[in-house]
């Protein structure tokens, strides 16, 4: 948001507003600009001719396809159970600011309710659907037990593809411990490779065993393990939580997709339906995917749904 008088006043501001005008597809949310893509496209490349290059990974290297797979995942009786109260628990709370005369809420819940908004785009929502998302790939992030139909996937499509490598990527670090337990439980070398390595000698020997096939999972947050690591040993990722920031999941699997890479990279996306996982985050991400791809060309990725 902004005032006019910024617009007259200011020099940056004055350079700034007619370009967002121009090319800046948005709208006012209640709680301020929400964008939500691009508008002529088509001009807005020819304005940054000039001013951005960018060559993809197909145009300057050889290297074999990468395709990425949806796996839709139904959570078990206990664990839907476990999120269903979390969710009735988030809408008590908007009911409560509700009740305590909060008219902006009362506003946006009846929007929601007829499918004029998505309750991610409430104030702080993103903060709000964390809990829902932990509960979704397993209760025992939040204390619970560790009864998780994802994790249960992520187990079973590792262990009937042994003796190929794994790498596997979560937003959480319990996430990443919960299932280097499991692994090596089924008698798999499994390691983490979360924030809480912080020693760069224990990264560099993770990378260096995995790549000489002395690990046969490597899972790690996308925090710690998306950059700076060279994991072509494997040929297929897994993804039990995903980014929120499309570009990040990308950096993820180009771990995997880069030089010295031989084979198809196969990226699983495991993502529990019903839930915030195709609910939330997958719509949050096709937004900022138009926005990137209105002015910058990327690398084809061909992108399927399993079952279907």
């Amino acid at each position: 948001q902004y005032h006019e008088q910024g617009r007259k006043h200011n020099g940056v501001a004055w350079a700034f507003w007619p370009f967002y005008d121009e090319y800046v597809d948005d709208y006012d949310s209640g709680y301020g600009r929400v964008i939500v893509g691009v508008k002529n496209p088509d001009a807005l490349r020819f304005e940054l001719k000039d001013r951005l290059v960018r060559r993809t990974k197909n145009e300057v290297l050889s290297l074999p396809e990468k395709v990425r797979e949806i796996v839709p995942i139904t959570l078990g009786t206990k664990q839907r159970k476990a999120y269903v109260a979390a969710e009735k628990e988030f809408w008590l709370e908007i009911e409560q600011a509700i009740k305590d005369g909060d008219t902006n809420v009362a506003k946006f819940a009846e929007q929601v309710v007829t499918g004029q908004k998505r309750i991610f785009e409430l104030a702080n929502g993103a903060t709000r659907t964390v809990r829902l998302r932990q509960i979704a790939s397993t209760p025992a992030l939040l204390g619970g037990e560790d009864d998780s139909a994802k994790l249960d996937a992520a187990v079973e499509i590792i262990t009937d593809a042994q003796p190929k490598q794994f790498v596997v990527f979560a937003e959480f670090v319990g996430t990443v411990n919960a299932l280097v337990e499991r692994l090596r439980a089924k008698k798999l070398t499994a390691e983490a490779l979360t924030g809480e390595v912080t020693d760069t000698r224990v990264r560099t020997l993770y990378e260096d065993r995995f790549q000489a096939g002395e690990i046969d999972v490597l899972v790690g947050t996308l925090g710690a393990m998306r950059e700076s690591i060279t994991l072509t040993a494997a040929d297929t990722v897994i993804f039990v939580e995903r980014s929120w920031v499309p570009a990040q999941n990308e950096q993820a699997e180009d771990r995997l997709w880069r030089v010295g890479q031989k084979n198809q990279v196969t990226v699983l996306i495991l993502e529990a339906q019903d839930t915030v996982d195709d609910g939330k985050v997958k719509p949050t991400n096709a937004v900022k995917e138009v926005i990137v791809s209105s002015v910058i060309k990327k690398d084809a990725v061909k992108e399927t749904t399993r079952g279907q």
